[in-house]
């Protein structure tokens, strides 16, 4: 994977609650003004060199529109679906008024009901490769549900964005092609594996390699983040 990503500045956040993990994150992000976009990376998400370009030309092209941008994963190994929910289909952060996801079957059951496109507007998308411009990060703080519903331990980071990106008037956007595949087992087992707690929290930032080329002039201006992280 590293390989894919050797042209993006990354941030690797190691074994942070996931509240405290994303703050840090967005916080050094929005200290650093060389940047113009976020890109979010699960610790559980493998992508490929396609889906890398895909996304940051998507970017490049559509910089004054696409705000929020992602690829798509697996709802986890155990569910193929993929992890978007398409327009008007909005999940409210109030649990008590969330209702349920509506997960497409396939990419190709979604690709069919916005006409065969494949940049596509979603009212839910999880952190696949997901790019935030540093407006929207101006504005809106990347959370779990937990402060909006008075709870101590939250989750659901990815809806919380998307939910506040909606009231904003702000697009979310995902591309079809950009595929990428989520190692979760499911949501029973997906706790088992983690080191929160058992070993101390650390940031490493890893600057990318630059060349003379102008695609990894641009892409220097994109700071990638990996949060390995548990819901807190």
């Amino acid at each position: 994977m590293r390989k894919h990503l050797s042209s993006f500045d990354k941030l690797w956040l190691k074994y942070y609650p996931e509240n405290q993990a994303y703050n840090e994150m967005q916080n050094y992000f929005l200290d650093h003004n060389e940047y113009d976009y976020l890109c979010i990376l699960p610790d559980d998400l493998i992508v490929s060199g396609e889906s890398v370009k895909i996304i940051f030309n998507d970017v490049l092209l559509n910089q004054k529109v696409a705000k929020v941008l992602s690829g798509h994963c697996n709802l986890s190994m155990l569910d193929g679906r993929p992890n978007i929910c398409l327009m008007p289909h909005v999940l409210d952060i109030d649990r008590s008024k969330r209702g349920n996801y509506v997960f497409p079957n396939s990419v190709e059951q979604a690709r069919a009901g916005t006409n065969g496109k494949n940049l596509v507007r979603a009212g839910f998308a999880g952190f696949a490769l997901m790019m935030i411009h540093r407006d929207v990060l101006c504005t809106i703080r990347i959370e779990t549900d937990a402060r909006a519903n008075n709870l101590d331990y939250g989750c659901c980071v990815d809806l919380v964005l998307c939910y506040w990106c909606h009231v904003q008037s702000i697009p979310v956007y995902v591309d079809l092609r950009a595929s990428m595949i989520h190692k979760k087992i499911s949501d029973k087992e997906v706790h088992f594996s983690f080191a929160v707690g058992k070993k101390p929290a650390e940031t490493i930032f890893e600057a990318g390699c630059c060349n003379s080329s102008a695609d990894s002039r641009d892409m220097t201006s994109i700071e990638m983040c990996q949060a390995t992280s548990m819901p807190s």
